[in-house]
């Protein structure tokens, strides 16, 4: 919710951070698709496709928190 509220005061970010959401969505449907939800294989799917995009994810909120001024200065 605080993305898409956040898309009125730096869109290209939210839309960033929101479409790396969309992908780890979208590794778990492929999961729900395949039927492999919970085994091995789904763990496997997720160190291929999710893990990097959460690297990624957590690397972009890092840069924003960090551009952000500090308000207890």
């Amino acid at each position: 919710r605080g993305l898409f509220e956040a898309q009125a005061h730096d869109a290209p970010r939210a839309a960033e951070l929101l479409a790396m959401i969309g992908e780890l969505f979208y590794t778990e449907q492929l999961a729900m698709e395949d039927g492999i939800v919970g085994s091995e294989a789904h763990l496997a799917l997720r160190q291929a496709r999710s893990a990097p995009v959460v690297e990624r994810l957590f690397a972009a909120v890092e840069a924003a928190a960090a551009a952000v001024p500090d308000a207890r200065s």
